[in-house]
């Protein structure tokens, strides 16, 4: 297993299988999840349909709550595979590559090629990494963007060679990566990886490592790669950006709950246990182990120094973040990668007899792999009706049900391992764990997300009204209701109405036109509304059927796009 590791060709080919599997799957399959999804999606659409690389918008409206490097990289997207879903996501699943490859360097450095390989799969299965890496919002990049600040900061710091004093060759390299990872989120990108630094320096008693020349060289590096975007997009919505992002969508969220996403202090901590799945029932002692190893009152070898840094990374992230009143899963993954390296640091520790957790304790943690596939395949089973037992808050997914077997599989990969550990085949336990896990994430995430489909109402009703042609003019409109996948399937602006008289009106007009509503607020208006309904479908985040209603004009234009697609038929 080590001679196989030496080599990087087969650490990054092992590392890009890992990743392929438990991301690219069925990665464009599903329709947009909203919120996010659709709000970014559109956005990008917006940008790469106007040229305008500037100034984000929504809707044809300004959009003041992300930077604009997701943007970008789905607009690029878009141009290579299309305007779609695959498009959009595809950034984000390229920034969990990007990050798996840096945590594997980083690894590399710190400790062995072996965990840095272990790390990378270790990142690439975690539950919330692979689901973030398909979900089309800023987060994987920003997982990109600190893992490469922090690979930067390790390689410039710490000496090739044991027994050298550490090095200022990090400055410049830092100050750009901060600058991506702040066009990618936010001041997070530069103030929460120079506060890591910062008090690494200080447990390493080194804090005068920082008073170089090289940190003004540092300070314009990030200011070259960040800080034209934000003079042009404020200079260029005069100021309403910058205020908006700045005070609404970082201040404020930071001093109140945004959108009800409040939660415990101890939110993200806790959430641990579930991002971080299947690799959290390690979490303990990998935690324990890494503060035995931190105990030593100077760092003189890289291994030291290298748990420190990871503990005062994690511990900083996650402290910020807890003390943060607003509260999203999402905030946390750039803990993961610390969190990753710690894990593979105790698993190879284990593997190779260095690190010696009390007896049973493996097997222990390794049981809990059990319970866990358990409850899944119970929970597919409940979610997808086939227990029988009702839910007032949730619509039974059938589809689900094809899912039971990947939990039943997670029970054998813990079993396998355990009879591995129990013989003593050390490395076999450890292969057959990551193989497994690898596999097992890949089915569920690459099997789950489409099977919502029949749940989510934006692309099925906008298709049954024929409003996806772009040959035809539409007037959109929604009542008490709102998605915003609905702009990104329609490509067109849509109308938002709050006022039942504005509703009404919006119908009474000679061009075609649609209102989509939900089907309680269909019954209370439809005595009064000017159409029928052209469609209806499922939406699970409302928990009822939304209604498109057409008036005259767009009924008969369904019928000409139908008698259209009929002729188009019985064409030779």
């Amino acid at each position: 297993m080590d001679a196989a590791f030496r080599s990087r060709r087969f650490c990054y080919a092992v590392l890009i299988i890992a990743w392929a599997l438990t991301v690219l799957p069925n990665l464009g399959s599903a329709s947009l999840w909203d919120i996010d999804e659709g709000l970014n999606a559109e956005a990008a659409r917006e940008m790469y349909e106007s040229g305008d690389w500037v100034v984000p918008r929504f809707n044809f409206q300004l959009r003041d709550a992300k930077p604009a490097l997701q943007y970008w990289c789905q607009a690029l997207a878009y141009r290579v595979v299309g305007v779609n879903e695959g498009g959009a996501r595809l950034p984000s699943a390229l920034g969990v590559l990007v990050a798996a490859a840096a945590v594997y360097e980083l690894g590399r450095w710190m400790y062995s090629a072996a965990v840095g390989a272990l790390a990378g799969v270790v990142l690439v299965s975690s539950g919330l990494v692979v689901i973030l890496g398909r979900f089309a919002n800023p987060d994987a990049l920003l997982l990109a963007c600190t893992s490469l600040t922090f690979l930067a900061f390790w390689r410039g710091y710490w000496p090739p060679t044991e027994g050298e004093a550490t090095r200022t060759a990090w400055f410049v390299p830092f100050g750009a990566a901060c600058g991506l990872a702040t066009l990618a989120k936010g001041p997070v990108g530069l103030v929460l990886p120079s506060f890591v630094v910062l008090l690494f320096l200080v447990w390493q008693r080194d804090v005068k490592n920082l008073w170089n020349r090289r940190l003004l060289w540092g300070i314009g590096a990030f200011v070259l790669v960040a800080l034209p975007w934000y003079l042009m997009v404020t200079i260029e919505t005069r100021g309403e950006f910058a205020r908006g992002f700045f005070l609404k969508n970082n201040v404020q969220r930071f001093l109140s709950a945004d959108h009800s996403h409040r939660g415990s202090i101890f939110y993200h901590a806790l959430f641990l246990l579930v991002g971080f799945a299947p690799w959290s029932v390690w979490i303990l002692p990998v935690l324990g182990c890494a503060g035995r190893d931190t105990r030593q009152r100077v760092a003189g070898d890289s291994a030291t120094a290298g748990g420190r840094f990871l503990l005062v990374w994690l511990g900083t992230y996650l402290t910020f973040f807890s003390l943060s009143a607003t509260k999203l899963p999402g905030y946390g993954l750039p803990m993961y990668p610390a969190l990753a390296l710690l894990t593979a640091r105790f698993i190879d520790g284990w593997r190779r007899g260095v690190v010696k957790p009390r007896r049973g304790l493996m097997i222990y943690s390794a049981s809990w792999l059990i319970l866990i596939g358990g409850i899944l395949s119970i929970g597919f089973a409940v979610f997808s009706g086939g227990l029988g037992i009702e839910m007032t808050w949730f619509r039974p997914v059938p589809a689900l049900a094809d899912l039971i077997p990947w939990g039943l599989l997670l029970v054998a990969v813990a079993v396998g391992s355990i009879i591995f550990a129990c013989l003593r085949q050390r490395s076999a336990a450890v292969s057959w764990l990551m193989t497994g896990c690898v596999i097992v994430m890949a089915g569920l995430m690459g099997g789950t997300p489409a099977k919502f489909d029949s749940s989510k109402s934006s692309r099925p009703l906008l298709v049954a009204c024929g409003i996806t042609r772009s040959d035809q003019e539409w007037r959109l409109a929604t009542y008490l209701y709102f998605q915003p996948s609905l702009v990104f399937y329609s490509q067109r602006e849509v109308q938002r109405w709050d006022d039942e008289q504005r509703a009404i009106e919006h119908l009474a007009v000679p061009t075609p036109a649609v209102l989509f509503l939900t089907s309680s607020d269909w019954d209370k208006l439809k005595d009064r509304l000017p159409g029928r309904i052209l469609a209806r479908a499922w939406d699970m985040y409302h928990r009822e059927e939304i209604v498109a209603v057409g008036n005259e004009s767009a009924w008969a234009s369904i019928d000409a796009s139908a008698v259209a697609q009929r002729s188009a038929k019985r064409q030779p």
